[in-house]
């Protein structure tokens, strides 16, 4: 079972910030994971966006992580 929860503003028409959160159920009720995103997608051009996040998920093997992604369109 998984749930997830994101929410997204364009501050302006080039700037959006946004936040996610995730919860799983891990195969039984005993071990529940959550993971947080938190980023901002920056249109640099009309077919060109960069996006930086920074994810926490409170699991003990993956705890931490940086991500950045340039996307390109046609």
């Amino acid at each position: 079972l998984t749930g997830f929860a994101e929410i997204s503003y364009a501050v302006y028409s080039w700037l959006i910030p946004i936040y996610m959160v995730q919860v799983q159920d891990a195969s039984s009720l005993e071990r529940l994971y959550m993971q947080h995103e938190a980023g901002v997608v920056v249109l640099v051009q009309e077919n060109l966006r960069l996006k930086a996040k920074y994810i926490y998920t409170d699991d003990l093997t993956q705890n931490e992580r940086a991500e950045i992604q340039i996307l390109f369109g046609m």
